[in-house]
């Protein structure tokens, strides 16, 4: 393919590398790199040659986790609510499948069960009205396909 106006051959050293069409000017890169660090604290700081921060506009907030909770309790509680969703969804497409058994199913819904547990142990801890809301509304999903493999499983 060829492009018009474009060679590659054009501007080449011996080497192949191209060569700059002007010298280049400015700080050296060690200059702005020590710059940057602090030689005594080992810290690093923003050059003031940094223009505005981009707005942010579009991007919607999320409350980080509240503060009642500790930093184990919300990582458990992140984890079990991962875990949860992502148990919900292998069994509710392993229900969907009529060649799998109900009696295949009953660990995994026991599981389910257990991880809801957990779950509920999390909800008094819980400030953020939002983040109650999502456990809430897993707490739920497991409910219903508990109710659905039930049903399933009775008929």
């Amino acid at each position: 393919m060829k492009i018009d106006g474009l060679d590659p051959l054009k501007n080449l050293t011996k080497t192949g590398s191209a060569k700059p069409s002007e010298p280049v000017s400015g700080q050296s890169f060690m200059d702005v790199l020590s710059g940057l660090t602090s030689k005594e604290t080992g810290q690093t700081s923003a050059p003031s040659s940094m223009g505005a921060p981009i707005p942010l506009s579009g991007v919607p907030f999320i409350a980080p986790v509240s503060s009642d909770l500790s930093a184990i309790d919300a990582s458990s509680l992140m984890n079990s609510l991962d875990s949860v969703l992502s148990d919900l969804s292998m069994f509710k497409n392993a229900l969907g499948n009529n060649q799998i058994p109900l009696e295949r199913l009953k660990p995994l819904m026991d599981e389910l069960l257990a991880r809801k547990d957990e779950l509920v142990g999390f909800i008094g801890k819980i400030d953020d009205k939002e983040l109650k809301s999502i456990v809430s509304d897993a707490l739920n999903l497991v409910m219903d396909q508990a109710n659905q493999y039930q049903a399933s499983y009775a008929a």
